[in-house]
């Protein structure tokens, strides 16, 4: 890992996931941006760590199996964050990276059921992630699904739906 000069990114972004890590130590104050979109359009398969105490951002040595565009969520008290791809109809590829293990891989995890693009996804409990809504191939969904760490398994969650079809929008759990 490299830390950027100053306190921008190595590479600016957009569709980018971001999420708190190490959030259950209170002193921790970092927050993972992957991959996403550079200036130039490109796809980033690349990481950042932005570190609030030292006000810098440090240059991961992850990367992602794919470039993508994608939305993440922290898992199991922000020591993993999943990432969910964005942009493919046919397969919403997932990932998880445990930011506390020495290994500076990315592992594949299962892909939801429903495949669906320009969706949000929030973390739901210590080892849970909800995926909302999104452009299936036809139109706007108000689906809910619901992937468990645990099992690394997708399910759907029609009690959880959405009251209306919507994309590209935001989620977060407050409570």
């Amino acid at each position: 890992a490299q830390w950027a000069q100053g306190c921008e990114m190595a590479s600016a972004r957009f569709h980018a996931g971001g999420a708190v890590v190490a959030a259950a130590d209170a002193s921790a104050h970092r927050m993972l941006v992957v991959a996403g979109m550079d200036s130039n359009r490109r796809l980033l398969d690349s990481c950042e760590l932005y570190d609030a105490v030292v006000d810098r951002w440090l240059m991961e040595e992850a990367r992602l199996l794919e470039e993508m565009r994608c939305c993440a969520a922290p898992i199991a008290g922000g020591s993993a964050v999943l990432a969910v791809q964005l942009d493919d109809e046919e397969k919403t590829r997932c990932a998880l990276l445990d930011v506390r293990s020495s290994s500076a891989c990315w592992q594949p995890m299962a892909s939801a059921p429903i495949a669906s693009r320009w969706h949000t996804v929030a973390a739901v409990g210590e080892h849970s992630v909800v995926m909302f809504g999104g452009w299936d191939e036809d139109a706007d969904t108000d689906t809910a699904q619901l992937y468990d760490a645990r099992a690394d398994r997708w399910s759907e969650r029609a009690e959880w739906r959405l009251p209306a079809p919507s994309s590209g929008h935001c989620a977060v759990v407050i409570g």
